[in-house]
């Protein structure tokens, strides 16, 4: 789950933090309720760098097709990028969300606890 201390840590040593908790319907783009605490989170983090430019960025497992698999990312991307600025007030020019499908696994996508992994959102700064 996600903390401050990690974002903060990761997004110095990273540039990147995985929004764990952060949860969807399947194969929907419907955000589920118990995402509220990791996006308030993020949100936090944002609210204390007005400046912090990010994309929020989806991320699907290998099922179903590359097409099928980048819009739904691209979904899963724009409804978290629509929770922070319509739930928390971060300006829409400093956030921007991209979906990339599969192409950016952390893990295996051979077995299920792999395809768990792989299916997240991340705050990523923009450089």
């Amino acid at each position: 789950m996600l903390d401050p201390d990690y974002i903060q840590q990761s997004m110095k040593n990273d540039g990147r933090v995985v929004m764990s908790g952060v949860i969807f319907d399947t194969d929907k783009a419907t955000i589920r309720k118990e995402s509220d605490t990791a996006i308030k989170l993020i949100a936090e983090f944002l609210q204390s760098k007005p400046e912090l430019q990010v994309y929020i960025v989806g991320h699907t497992d290998s099922k179903g097709s590359y097409e099928h698999n980048l819009s739904l990312s691209s979904w899963h991307a724009k409804i978290v990028a629509e929770s922070l600025s319509n739930n928390h007030q971060i300006s829409t020019e400093g956030i921007k969300p991209v979906g990339v499908a599969d192409i950016a696994p952390i893990t295996t996508n051979n077995v299920d606890s792999g395809r768990a992994q792989n299916r997240r959102i991340e705050t990523v700064e923009q450089k």
